[in-house]
């Protein structure tokens, strides 16, 4: 949820670590800080809220004739966890030696913080992070006692301090007298990356963070620490020397760059025909075949799936679970990943638990995955970053070839997630033969017309822009669907709630008798998914009962639906196109995104980073 990045082997660090955290501000953060060393004396500034302020304070200190250059530094926007969000508990932390940023948790702090305070240790702020310097700066104190400490003695020093540290982390050390050296450290599953460049080595929570500053990167894998200083990058893993394992960077200039968009989201939401093109040629080769990566078991094998994830991916697993069921015939449980270990003690011999995450490094579901692991079940994984925590732990990866995704709500990767998971259930139901050859090339066919479809319904924008100044005084919503479409209702809901802050609700529509009705009075927004289709026209009864006591209906039908409405309906429907009934979850997805984005466009909230909220969620 934090983003921590490190620099070594410029002049002057200080810019470049800014920019590193103002791409590392997609993740959430609520105070930002950088840190380094100066003739030896430690150089620190911080400040609560966004970067432009952390920049702020430092051109008031540049006035003041506090002018510092150094070639290493490390830096954080820090999300508060340990600690309420003040200037005392935002990162870096110091003590005479040591200079820290950590991201993640530290379990046993309580514990440590008390054993450090009978020792003498007297703590600046609330955080665990600030025990990480203090136990490194005992170590090294207790080290020179017997001999001098050389940068060579560091891996083996910062390892087995951090042994007494339960948790998950993520650390990057700069220690005095090594100022240009770099020590980074990975424990459980917090991500850190390693990339060097033209004689400049950097550290960071993913690629965005080192943009352009690398053209070589690797991941550090659980229990791996790095030395990263003029002579390179090196790696130790419980003691033993490595090379890191290099992939080539690619340019971060598009990624980071909204064009004519005025935020990430809108332009993440109009990317969404070209990704969905992207699979299309990634996933289909011709017509009526598809070509997946291959799993190390049989469908046909298989008595039940799982499929887990977190957020909104968990909408997306949801709708999987109707897709290997409708298509396969194989029954699947739909587990949210932050209960799957608690849920599930045991599993049948042989079975395949089927993960989903942006990221990749999502905490409750990397523990999930972990979880199966354990107990020996195959696991396959749908990811937009592939060389995550994830993708070296899974079996098989399905890619969702998103392109980075920069604002915290997630579009596009939803929808790759929809289209992937149906590939997945389209080859399933081949296998299990419950799908004819006609009948699987018929939605193969339907899923080609995809990128149109989507294109057609972002062209009806401003139908939704209008209807969103309708909202914008609301303080609560429901959404209603039924069979696929619960899942939908569940979804836009949670896009609503995330980036509006209205409160909104979403339901099986055949529920609304069984408690949510109590809520429905005049005036409340009640946004009804309802294309033409075989859920139709029980829909359309749940519609007249919402809006008999009051209900200010929105009914997001298609062009066949809104034919089959009263005249009363028609003035509250949104219509959008007609299209094969298998693509109507995702022209009804689009018009979700469009109707919560352009809300709290309306309410002027910063769309891209929602309070609160964090895009990579790795902490459990």
């Amino acid at each position: 949820m934090c983003g921590i990045i490190g620099i070594t082997g410029q002049t002057d660090v200080r810019e470049a670590l800014l920019e590193g955290l103002e791409r590392l501000e997609y993740r959430g953060y609520d105070s930002a800080g950088i840190g380094l060393w100066h003739k030896e004396a430690l150089w620190r500034t911080r400040s609560i809220g966004r970067i432009q302020a952390l920049r702020d304070c430092i051109a008031q200190k540049a006035q003041a004739n506090d002018s510092v250059a150094s070639n290493a530094g490390i830096g954080q926007t820090r999300w508060a966890t340990h600690g309420n969000v003040t200037l005392e508990n935002a990162h870096p932390h110091g003590t005479q030696n040591v200079l820290v940023v950590q991201n993640g948790i530290v379990e046993n702090m309580e514990a440590l913080r008390k054993r450090f305070e009978s020792e003498g240790a007297a703590f600046e702020s609330e955080t665990d992070a600030e025990l990480f310097s203090y136990a490194l700066e005992r170590a090294l104190a207790q080290a020179a006692q017997t001999k001098p400490v050389l940068q060579e003695h560091l891996p083996a020093l910062v390892a087995n301090t951090l042994k007494d540290f339960e948790g998950s982390f993520a650390v990057l050390f700069l220690v005095r007298g090594f100022e240009d050296t770099l020590i980074a450290f990975r424990q459980g599953h917090n991500p850190l990356a390693v990339g060097y460049k033209d004689g400049v080595c950097a550290a960071g929570s993913d690629a965005i963070s080192l943009g352009n500053l690398v053209e070589q990167i690797a991941y550090l894998d659980d229990q791996e620490l790095a030395l990263l200083s003029a002579d390179g990058i090196t790696l130790w893993h419980k003691g033993q020397q490595k090379q890191p394992a290099y992939s080539k960077q690619h340019p971060m200039d598009n990624v980071l760059c909204r064009g004519d968009h005025p935020h990430f989201m809108h332009k993440e939401i109009w990317e969404q025909p070209k990704v969905v093109h992207a699979l299309l040629d990634h996933y289909t080769h011709h017509i009526h075949r598809l070509d997946l990566p291959k799993v190390p078991f049989k469908w046909s094998d298989l008595s039940l799936l799982r499929l887990t994830a977190c957020g909104t991916a968990s909408y997306a697993a949801m709708l999987g679970a109707t897709f290997f069921e409708m298509w396969a015939h194989l029954p699947t449980l739909m587990d949210v990943a932050s209960e799957f270990p608690l849920k599930v003690p045991s599993f049948p011999k042989g079975g395949a638990v089927g993960f989903i995450s942006q990221s990749g490094e999502t905490a409750d579901t990397l523990a999930a995955l972990g979880h199966a692991k354990k107990h020996h079940q195959h696991t396959f994984s749908l990811l937009n970053t592939t060389d995550s925590a994830m993708g070296r732990l899974s079996d098989t990866i399905f890619p969702l070839c998103a392109g980075h995704e920069m604002s915290v709500a997630s579009t596009k990767a939803f929808v790759a997630q929809l289209l992937v998971l149906m590939f997945i259930a389209l080859e399933a139901a081949k296998e299990r033969k419950t799908l004819s050859d006609k009948q699987r090339g018929d939605i193969i066919d339907a899923l080609e017309q995809l990128p149109d479809a989507l294109a057609q319904t972002l062209a009806l924008s401003h139908m939704f822009q209008q209807k969103a100044q309708t909202l914008v005084g609301a303080k609560s919503m429901l959404y209603l669907g039924r069979g696929p479409f619960f899942a939908m209702a569940l979804e836009g809901a949670l896009k609503m709630k995330e980036i509006t802050y209205i409160h909104a609700e979403g339901y099986a529509a055949g529920e609304i008798k069984h408690g949510p009705m109590a809520l429905v009075e005049e005036g409340l927004p009640v946004l009804i998914l309802a294309p033409s289709g075989p859920f139709f026209l029980k829909t359309l009864a749940n519609i007249q009962e919402v809006m008999a006591r009051g209900a200010n209906a929105l009914i997001l039908t298609d062009e066949t639906g809104f034919t089959a409405l009263n005249a009363l309906q028609k003035k509250h429907a949104l219509v959008l196109p007609d299209v094969p009934e298998v693509l109507s979850v995702f022209t009804q997805t689009v018009a979700l995104q469009l109707l919560a984005y352009d809300v709290a466009a309306a309410l002027g909230h910063d769309v891209d980073r929602p309070r609160n909220l964090a895009k990579s969620v790795t902490v459990v």
